[in-house]
């Protein structure tokens, strides 16, 4: 699979495809664990780690990083920039 966000239906995954909003995983998964209807980013770290998460869409920055925060996670997905935004800075739109 390539870096990007799928959603899982009838077994087999689809790429989610959008340029609004935010993406901000909950916790690290298998590909075996995800149910039908589930949404899962799958990403490629510096080191060439695989990282597959259980990952949730935001239209709103400030729930997006709440949530970011409550999760443990030090980063969400920006889609309109294509960029990450740390969970723990302070972002002015």
């Amino acid at each position: 699979m390539l870096d990007g966000t799928y959603i899982k239906l009838g077994g087999d995954f689809h790429r989610v495809n959008t340029s609004l909003g935010f993406w901000v995983a909950s916790g690290e998964t298998t590909l075996e664990q995800v149910a039908d209807g589930e949404l899962v980013g799958v990403w490629e770290d510096s080191a060439q780690k695989m990282w597959i998460d259980n990952t949730h869409y935001f239209t709103d920055l400030d729930n997006a990083l709440e949530f970011a925060r409550a999760h443990n996670q030090i980063a969400i997905w920006d889609n309109l920039n294509a960029a990450a935004i740390a969970s723990r800075e302070t972002v002015t739109t």
